[in-house]
């Protein structure tokens, strides 16, 4: 999975060609070279990416992880922040620069633009950063804006890393009438969550790691440990107090 194949070398050759031949049209056609420029540039910012991310997760060597029981770990500011700016940049710039006659291409970056644009709200407005997971004793918690969701460890049934659409995730199957939801009354929303994601992507919950600035590998050996080693959920409890004190 974090090896890096023939796919990616070429899509950030390809990346690179193109971007070159950027600033070369623009010379001769400014609003074509900038499109051209933006487009294939960003192209090959995403796969020098995955490139340099998968070379360093080959070098990592996890012995054990450990992990502050009961502080939840928000969805990083930073990484919202840069995500909804590139994409509404990258969307508007598009916007600007393209035909005017390609309606089509101008929906689709149209709609880039509003999706970063609605990160950039959902964040200063507070809401995106209410999302956290958390390590307990007792379980795993998701956190959302409206309530939480806590997985006992014995009730998650299946564990496993992927990726979706080149981003890393880890995927979290359970025992459904075992998870605890408060407020009672955010019970039917997660259940509605929960058959959806068992139907797109085969999990019950999906955790987005890059979100929360953690590498999935870490992330899916912390739960890993807490799940096939109960003796050890004892020091998320002992941490907690530490941090309490």
């Amino acid at each position: 999975m974090d090896k890096v194949t023939f796919k990616d070398w070429l899509f950030a050759l390809i990346g690179l060609l193109f971007t070159l031949s950027g600033l070369l049209i623009i010379q001769k056609d400014f609003n074509t070279g900038i499109a051209t420029l933006v487009f294939f540039g960003a192209c090959f910012a995403v796969a020098v990416h995955i490139i340099v991310r998968k070379l360093r997760l080959q070098r990592q060597s996890l012995r054990t992880v450990t992990v502050i029981g009961g502080e939840p770990i928000h969805a990083s500011k930073k990484r919202i922040a840069l995500l909804g700016i590139g994409l509404l940049a990258f969307g508007s710039t598009l916007m600007l620069f393209q035909s005017d006659d390609n309606k089509i291409f101008y929906g689709i970056t149209l709609l880039i633009a509003i999706t970063g644009a609605v990160l950039l709200v959902g964040l200063f407005s507070g809401r995106l950063a209410k999302t956290y997971i958390q390590f307990d004793p007792s379980g795993f918690t998701f956190g959302y804006p409206k309530g939480k969701v806590s997985i006992p460890w014995e009730a998650i049934t299946d564990l496993s890393r992927g990726e979706i659409h080149n981003n890393q995730a880890v995927f979290l199957s359970v025992a459904a009438e075992n998870i605890l939801v408060e407020p009672a009354s955010y019970l039917a929303k997660v259940n509605k969550q929960m058959v959806s994601s068992r139907k797109w992507t085969g999990a019950d919950f999906v955790i987005m790691t890059s979100t929360y600035g953690i590498d999935a590998p870490v992330l899916m050996a912390a739960i890993e440990r807490y799940i096939t080693q109960p003796e050890a959920r004892a020091e998320l409890l002992a941490q907690r107090k530490l941090s309490e004190d």
